[in-house]
C-alpha cells in the first residue's frame, strides 16, 4: 500500500470514524473500509439506490478511504 503523511491544520473532517490501534491496523484498517463501501460506494454507485442523508454528504464532500493520526 502507498502512503503519504502529511500535517495540515484548522481542517474540518467529514465521514466514518473507528480508533484502531496501531498493532491492530493491518487487521482491522480493511475490515473498516469493507464497512464503507458496504454503506456507501455499493448501495449507491453499484446497486445505484437512492442515496440517504449520510451517503449523500460523503458524496458532496468527497469522502474517500484515508486514515488520520490525531
Amino acid at each position: 500500500m502507498k502512503h503519504e503523511i502529511i500535517t495540515l491544520a484548522d481542517v474540518k473532517i467529514i465521514g466514518m470514524h473507528k480508533e484502531i490501534a496501531f498493532c491492530k491496523g493491518q487487521e482491522e484498517c480493511p475490515k473498516f473500509w469493507g464497512e464503507y463501501v458496504e454503506r456507501i460506494i455499493k448501495p449507491v454507485f453499484m446497486e445505484h439506490k437512492t442515496p440517504d442523508a449520510f451517503q449523500q454528504a460523503a458524496i458532496d464532500n468527497g469522502v474517500g478511504e484515508f486514515g488520520l493520526h490525531p
